[in-house]
Order: C-alpha cells, then sequence, then structure tokens
C-alpha cells in the first residue's frame, strides 16, 4: 500500500489529517508569497503591478493550497530518538518484511512449531509469512535451526496429545537465527491447544516481551530491531493495537533504562490492519514522541514513563 492508498483509509481522515493543520500551512504559504511580492515592491516599484496582471488569484491560491496539501500528507515512518539514549524509536505503516536491515522478531508459541500445515502456523500469520520468505518449503532447515539455539534451554513441559511439537518452553523463550543473511528473535508469545489454536493473555504477552529485551541485551548485538503489534493476530488478545503499540513502546522504553542494546526498534502497522481496524496513528505518535522526550532515566530504572525494571 502507498501513499495515496493510505489516503484512501478510514484512519487517515479520522486521526491524521487535521483541518488546523490545513489550514495553518495554507495562511503561512499564502503570507510567504504575499510578503515575497511585498519585498520585490519595496525594491523594484511597479513591477508587482505587472506580476499581478500576469499571475491571476487563481495560481496564488492554487500554490498556497498545494502547499497546505503537502504539508497536510500522511507519512509511512514516525521516528523520535530517545532522551538520554542514543536509541531511536519509530512507527512505520507498511510491510513488515520491507526492513532491509533490522533483525525480525516473530511471535511463536511455546512449542515452536513450524508446520504451515493442519492449521498450525498460518501462511498469513508474521511467522507464516516469513517461513515461505525464508524457508519456502524446507521446513526442516527451519526446525534445525530452532533446535540449535534453543539446545541450552530445557523445555519446561511435554504435552504428547496437542498438534505439532510436544516440547513447551516457557513464554519469552527466545530463539535466535540467521538465514541467507537476515537475522530473526522468535520469541514464545502463545500457548498452543491440542487442536492447534494458539492464544495468549495481555500479561502473558508483556512478561514474554520483557523477557524479549532481557534475551538481546544478553545475547544479541547493537543491531537494529523489527517488531510487528505483537499479539493481536493469531495470538488472540482482544486488546486493541492501539494499546498493544503503546505497551510495546513502554516495555522497550523500560528495558534501555539498564543497557542500550539496539539502536533502533522498528514498530511495523501493517496498511491493511491500519485500514481494518482503524489504528490512530496521530494518538500513537503523539505518545510515541512525549515518551522519548520525558523519560527520565535513573539508577537503572525508569521514571515518569515506562516500568520499573531494576
Amino acid at each position: 500500500m502507498n501513499l495515496l492508498d493510505i489516503y484512501n483509509t478510514k484512519s487517515f481522515w479520522r486521526h491524521m489529517f487535521s483541518i488546523k493543520t490545513f489550514l495553518n500551512a495554507f495562511l503561512v504559504s499564502a503570507g510567504t508569497i504575499w510578503l515575497g511580492l511585498e519585498i520585490t515592491n519595496f525594491f523594484y516599484s511597479g513591477l508587482v503591478d505587472k506580476i499581478k496582471t500576469a499571475v491571476s488569484i487563481w495560481l496564488f491560491l492554487a500554490a498556497s493550497i498545494l502547499y497546505a496539501i503537502f504539508r497536510s500528507k500522511p507519512k509511512r515512518i514516525y521516528s523520535c530518538k530517545l532522551k538520554g539514549r542514543d536509541t531511536i524509536i519509530e512507527i512505520y505503516i507498511g510491510d513488515y518484511f520491507d526492513d532491509n536491515e533490522g533483525a525480525f522478531i516473530i511471535s511463536s508459541n511455546t512449542s515452536f512449531d513450524t508446520s504451515l500445515n493442519d492449521n498450525i502456523i498460518s501462511e498469513k500469520s508474521i511467522q507464516g509469512q516469513f517461513t515461505q520468505r525464508y524457508y519456502r518449503t524446507a521446513i526442516n532447515h527451519l526446525d534445525s535451526d530452532l533446535n540449535q539455539s534453543l539446545n541450552s534451554i530445557n523445555p519446561i513441559s511435554t504435552n504428547v496429545n496437542k498438534k505439532g511439537k510436544s516440547a513447551l518452553y516457557e513464554l519469552g523463550t527466545t530463539a535466535y537465527i540467521t538465514v541467507n543473511g537476515r537475522n530473526a528473535y522468535f520469541v514464545a508469545l502463545a500457548a498452543m491447544s491440542n487442536n492447534g489454536s494458539a492464544s495468549s493473555k495481555k500479561e502473558d504477552v508483556l512478561v514474554a516481551i520483557s523477557r524479549l529485551w532481557n534475551y538481546i541485551i544478553e545475547y544479541g548485538g547493537i543491531k537494529p530491531l523489527v517488531i510487528p503489534i505483537v499479539g493481536t493476530g493469531f495470538s488472540r488478545l482482544p486488546d486493541n493495537r492501539d494499546i498493544m503499540v503503546k505497551e510495546i513502546i513502554k516495555s522497550f522504553v523500560a528495558a534501555c533504562s539498564s543497557r542500550r542494546f539496539t539502536e533502533r526498534l522498528r514498530i511495523v502497522i501493517s496498511p491493511h490492519d491500519m485500514k481494518k481496524h482503524d489504528v490512530n496513528i496521530s494518538e500513537l505518535v503523539d505518545f510515541l514522541y512525549y515518551t522519548c522526550k520525558y523519560t527520565q532515566f535513573e539508577n537503572g530504572y525508569t521514571s515518569s514513563i515506562g516500568q520499573e525494571v531494576g
């Protein structure tokens, strides 16, 4: 979905387009043009009268309106530097796999199932899309990479009655893999029922995300990270996407209080979600900017904004 498509979404007109912003931009443009004419008239008396006869009021209005539209157009990326840290947080509207350098964060389940058959992992999920892009039909290679990463971690239990894999890991368990030069963190975010249906609670997702940050702090590098709105898709959280984006931001900022572990976090909102679920981008961007500007880091914890981590 390009910018023209975003113009056609309800979320843009409901949350992103501002009459006030448009009028301000229009007045700034009109005032600037008029001031330019007055300055020109001061130095070159009589020239403005010639311009007025050659340039109609309609061209003057058209130029002001075009500038106002340009200033009011929606963006695909909103970026803010976290105060006190050389870390940037972004909200990005687009395809999750657009990023060409960041390490993907992939929501998985506590048994790290990989099969795209038997309704275990949906091809439409982020994990399903990742598998098709980077492993295609070689699911066994993905299993091998996950098993190698999880080799030093013991499962907490087994369930031989459920579909797929029987070994169950703790929520937040993370497996780091590299494929075709791309890095990905698979994080156990949801429990899988015996019939292959994934589900989770908001509290569990927040715990899992916190453990993910701790894993990256301990074992990851400083590379950029790319995260979707976890929990709102096939994990079936009842909370809307706006809430979960804010929770991701708060959790990440809290983790940054102890150590800088990435140079950039990109939170990706798919255009489909923006259109279907009426995501309030304007409110999320305001929340992001406020959090980045006013969070205070003191002795291993965050104050004012975020949650205590130390």
